[in-house]
């Protein structure tokens, strides 16, 4: 299922709660512990983060998170909780804002913190986490960071295929829909960052009035809003020659 028909109903919080309990995760982990496993990058996040192109990066790492996992940082608190330590996933500080942490292997787990223990957990849960205490903002191999789209993190954490807003047509035919006559078309431009740039082509003739109302419509559209971080809207005067 598509992450777009996300839109069309309302979002349920999973059932994670903070803090988050050491001892707790690794007893769901202890269930499917792979062998294989050494706390290496799994083939698809390695191929993924070996691509050049920022935008193909980010596409196939989000596809490669939807079957590998990654590895949280536990870090004992110095308060404790009923007599048990307290652990906490890892938060960093991206663009000022809070982000929930999550790293693909041990060397990029120990670069941060050598002083962290690595327990595996999948991306959805990963994901899950990130929703409740970061609210959705998620990144992987922090200092030098990926960062996830929120539409990306809601997808994995509900187990959904994430579509990319420059590929979601059927998001593309909602917003002209929305916008009207005065806009001959729309595109949203392939990025890595939080800022999602949709280039909207003002048709012939528009008034500016009818060109504001266009633009404060699509600023205000729900899917939209939820397919970026930040959305920019650029008009530009449309040549359909």
């Amino acid at each position: 299922m598509p992450v777009s028909s996300l839109w069309n109903r309302p979002w349920r919080w999973p059932a994670v709660s903070e803090p988050h309990s050491f001892d707790t995760i690794q007893a769901r982990l202890q269930r499917r512990v792979d062998t294989s496993d050494r706390g290496q990058q799994l083939p698809a996040t390695r191929a993924a983060l070996e691509l050049t192109d920022t935008v193909a990066r980010l596409e196939a790492l989000v596809t490669a998170l939807g079957s590998e996992r990654v590895l949280v940082a536990a870090q004992v608190a110095d308060t404790q909780q009923q007599g048990q330590p307290c652990h906490r996933l890892t938060q960093v500080e991206s663009d000022g804002e809070a982000v929930s942490a999550a790293f693909t292997c041990t060397d990029t787990l120990a670069g941060f913190d050598k002083t962290a223990r690595p327990v595996p957990v999948s991306a959805a849960e990963a994901a899950q986490i990130a929703l409740l205490t970061t609210g959705g903002r998620m990144c992987l191999d922090p200092p030098g960071l990926v960062r996830l789209p929120r539409a990306a993190v809601v997808a994995l954490a509900q187990g959904l295929t994430w579509v990319p807003p420059w590929k979601d047509k059927q998001l593309v035919n909602h917003l002209c829909t929305v916008a009207g006559e005065a806009v001959a078309y729309l595109r949203l431009l392939p990025t890595a960052s939080s800022v999602q740039v949709v280039r909207v082509g003002v048709a012939a003739g528009s008034t500016r009035l009818q060109v504001e109302s266009a633009l404060a419509k699509l600023a205000a559209d729900p899917q939209l809003t939820q397919a970026g971080e930040k959305i920019e809207l650029q008009p530009v005067v449309a040549n359909l020659a």
